[in-house]
């Protein structure tokens, strides 16, 4: 269940980024300035998962390479990324 609700995390990004610079044509986006917070959590005692933290660092690379500031948090508890939105 946690890996699907990584993976469908992951499609709404995907989609995001490739429809936000027509949004930014359109008016909507007002600020220049492009930031993103991307969270890899999977040490989860009962159910560990491997890949959302090397997707993760995959995505922010990808990321800043588009322009944007990148707030990473890997395995973060809820203060860290609380802290980080």
């Amino acid at each position: 269940m946690k890996k699907l609700i990584f993976t469908v995390f992951l499609l709404g990004l995907s989609v995001w980024l490739a429809g936000s610079d027509g949004l930014a044509q359109r008016g909507i986006v007002r600020s220049g300035r492009r930031v993103a917070l991307v969270i890899g959590n999977g040490a989860y005692k009962k159910s560990p998962l491997r890949n959302p933290v090397n997707d993760a660092k995959d995505i922010s690379a990808k990321l800043r390479k588009l322009g944007f500031s990148v707030v990473e948090r890997i395995n973060a508890d809820r203060t860290r990324m609380r802290d980080a939105v």
